[in-house]
């Protein structure tokens, strides 16, 4: 399967993003990652000019509704942005 989707992964954790790259190039997708926090992926939009964003919903320097604000305020070409949480990313407060 081919496709010209050009997908970018932000994930601060190695592990977490390069499984998740590696399934998208698998699937025949265009994947730039991994961006490991806000700031790289907002560099990346800029260079790679993605049609999906993947990234954690938490990031260092930038979460993805900080993400979402720069990119609309500044009025980059539309795209699709998937934010997730990654399991254990929050713990209980004593």
């Amino acid at each position: 399967m081919s496709s010209n989707v050009k997908i970018l992964v932000g994930s601060h954790t190695s592990d977490n993003g390069s499984g998740i790259s590696d399934i998208l190039t698998g699937k025949g997708f265009s994947v730039r990652g991994c961006a490991p926090d806000g700031a790289a992926i907002l560099e990346s939009i800029n260079s790679f000019e993605p049609d999906v964003i993947v990234c954690e919903a938490l990031m260092p320097n930038a979460d993805a509704v900080e993400i979402i604000r720069r990119v609309s305020a500044e009025g980059r070409k539309p795209f699709r942005f998937l934010p997730y949480q990654r399991a254990g990313a929050f713990r209980p407060v004593d």
